[in-house]
């Protein structure tokens, strides 16, 4: 203890000298104090201080002079002008820029390239070519000739560009380019970190001639300008539309999403083998039209990959999943077309041979009891007139058949009817109609049968027309009850409840045989149940809707419920141009395609380009159209509305 305090003492007695020799003053109580309350009021502005709102970060932004903090606890960016000595690259591949995009791992931060373009103005242009160059030309003949070697070689490199340029402006403008580099890192040391390790990222591949120029003092004003401001003069970095299209700076228009799903490789990208990686997160109405080509997937990994049909319903596998593992989205598959994979947490009912749901349950709520059930009259009636396979059906037997399912379901289906004639005065009796957990309680089609006899003999009355078209309906009510028992002469016996886990229901009819309004009808017939049976929020993916026949006005009903219980639809489009069902013919329920979060197109006809044009108020681009033309497997045009993105991608998915 002794010793301590006596070192103690030597120490202050030190301070006390330095003291009296005036290197450094002893403060008074009025003085520290007046310090202490200085940084206490300094402490408490830079706690609340933000900077300037908006731009990067909505908690603002605060400029230094050689780099902008983002937010209160952001990160550090800074821009640099990418420069290039003249001559290292003349002349050079086409696509030469993209070696500045660094071959390995930069560790200590990221970096990001901005390439842009503009037209030089006419009267820049006219004085350019017609003085300027001129003028530099007349002045390097006039030199005199240098001995280094290196001055030389660029005085012949600048004249071939002269000449050049000469017999490219017969037919060609100037283009103005630049390119910015931007670094953003957590700390200001670590910027500097990170423009350390690109440059010797250059340096260990032999990259020369780069010169990053920082605009110091003009941060702020360099980012801000990024979007629209290039300089577009004579003095700046100005070539022929040749020379600066061999640039080919990140030329391909594809995805690279931070994150997001691998789902191929961009076919116009110069880099080769550029993946595709699309963030399908929020991705809720979407329409893929495969145009009957196959495409390759893999389960669990890019090993053992195959080409196969009706791919629509892998791509729209990979977007539900994708959605799933965001926001837990729920989805329900109709699968109308054989496509075998299931995905995680499934529930499968194969509604060909094992699972009914009764078409007569009408499923609905008392608010809107109604609307519900004046929707399911319509829907038993459509689907009964497609059973007798007849595309123009006589407008008297939709009449007739309507007046009498009405009539059986308010007076005598199931002895006391299980309607009402005034639903709005007589709620009880109305709701009657409802659904309920019981399903043997309710009648089916075959329970019909006999209100539809009696209706034969009572319509013979009326004369040999009337009693034909009243034999009509029975003989296709009975016909289908023999040849579907299942699905027509049975009770619902689908679980009414699903556990958390059940992510992907699926309502499998692709093994139904029959034609393709026979299909129709068993499809109208499990839309009804699942759109009413989906939860809000949740999705519904239609795998081959071209596989059926549908009146597509009797779909649309359906489509105001999705829209009302904020419901996602995903609508593939398996075979190669049906006239019938098509982004045109449906264009109610499924939506134009301008309307689309996402669509995905693969082989395409004349007549599918023009359907695809009126459904999205424009013509596919050319050089979409000559990928697509080809019908090519694998090959799909992919395009994201939210930001624009697309790409034609040689397609390989991992399901």
């Amino acid at each position: 203890m002794f010793g301590f305090r006596k070192r103690k003492k030597k120490k202050n007695n030190k301070k006390k000298m330095a003291r009296k020799n005036g290197r450094k003053r002893k403060l008074t109580r009025e003085e520290k104090k007046t310090i202490k309350r200085r940084r206490k009021r300094a402490a408490k502005r830079r706690s609340h201080f933000a900077g300037q709102r908006g731009f990067f970060n909505d908690s603002g932004y605060v400029e230094y002079d050689g780099y902008v903090r983002v937010g209160k606890d952001g990160e550090y960016m800074t821009m640099y002008d990418v420069h290039f000595k003249y001559g290292t690259y003349n002349p050079a591949p086409i696509g030469w820029l993209n070696m500045l995009i660094p071959s390995g791992l930069l560790r200590k931060g990221h970096i990001y390239f901005a390439y842009r373009e503009k037209g030089m103005p006419k009267s820049d242009e006219d004085d350019t070519l017609s003085r300027r160059l001129r003028a530099r030309q007349v002045t390097m003949m006039n030199q005199k000739e240098s001995s280094d070697v290196r001055e030389t070689s660029k005085k012949e490199a600048e004249m071939n560009d002269i000449v050049l340029t000469k017999q490219l402006a017969k037919s060609e403008h100037i283009i103005d380019s630049d390119i910015s580099l931007i670094v953003k890192a957590k700390t200001p040391e670590r910027l500097e970190g990170t423009i350390r390790e690109l440059r010797q990222n250059y340096k260990d591949r032999g990259i020369v001639g780069v010169m990053l120029t920082r605009k110091t003092s003009q941060e702020m004003e360099a980012f801000l300008n990024l979007p629209h401001h290039v300089y577009g003069n004579a003095w700046h970095g100005s070539d022929m539309e040749t020379v600066a299209a061999s640039r080919m700076f990140l030329p391909s228009s594809g995805f690279a999403d931070p994150q997001g799903t691998v789902v191929g490789t961009d076919i116009h990208s110069y880099l080769v083998n550029t993946p595709s990686i699309i963030d399908f997160n929020n991705i809720r109405h979407a329409v893929i039209m495969t145009g009957g080509v196959k495409g390759r997937i893999s389960i669990g990994g890019i090993e053992g990959s195959e080409m196969v049909p009706n791919f629509g319903s892998a791509w729209a596998h990979v977007i539900a999943d994708d959605n799933y593992l965001v926001t837990g989205t729920r989805t329900h598959h109709i699968v109308l077309v054989p496509f075998n994979y299931h995905a995680y947490d499934n529930k499968v009912f194969d509604l060909s041979s094992k699972y009914t749901i009764n078409s007569l349950e009408t499923y609905g709520k008392p608010e809107t009891v109604e609307q519900d059930a004046n929707a399911n009259f319509d829907k038993i009636v459509e689907i009964i007139l497609m059973l007798m396979e007849d595309e123009d059906p006589d407008p008297a037997i939709r009449g007739t058949l309507y007046n009498q399912l009405l009539s059986w379901m308010i007076y005598r289906a199931n002895g006391n009817g299980l309607y009402s004639a005034n639903p709005e005065h007589e709620p009880t009796l109305a709701n009657r109609i409802l659904a309920t957990q019981d399903h043997e309680t309710y009648p089916t089609l075959q329970d019909f049968i006999p209100e539809l006899q009696s209706m034969v003999a009572d319509e013979a009355k009326k004369g040999e027309q009337a009693r034909k078209r009243a034999e009509i309906i029975l003989n296709a009510v009975r016909n289908a009850s023999r040849r579907f028992p299942r699905v027509f002469n049975a009770k619902t016996n689908i679980p009414d409840k699903l556990t958390w886990d059940d992510r992907n229901i699926y309502y499998d009819l692709s093994h139904l045989g029959g034609s393709k309004m026979i299909k129709g009808a068993m499809f109208l017939n499990a839309l009804a149940y699942v759109t009413n049976r989906a939860a809000p929020g949740d999705m519904i993916v239609i795998h081959g809707l071209d596989a059926v026949k549908v009146k597509p006005s009797i779909l649309k009903p359906y489509r105001d419920i999705m829209d009302r219980k904020d419901i996602g639809l995903i609508t593939t489009f398996e075979e190669r141009n049906d006239p019938d069902m098509n982004v045109v013919t449906l264009n109610d329920f499924i939506h134009p395609l301008v309307d689309q979060d996402l669509v995905v197109i693969g082989g395409i006809q004349k007549d599918s380009k023009q359907r695809i044009a009126d459904s999205w108020s424009r013509s596919l681009p050319q050089v979409v159209e000559d990928d697509l033309s080809n019908n090519q497997d694998s090959i799909f045009y992919v395009y994201r509305a939210r930001d624009f993105g697309s790409a034609v991608i040689n397609t390989h998915l991992i399901l």
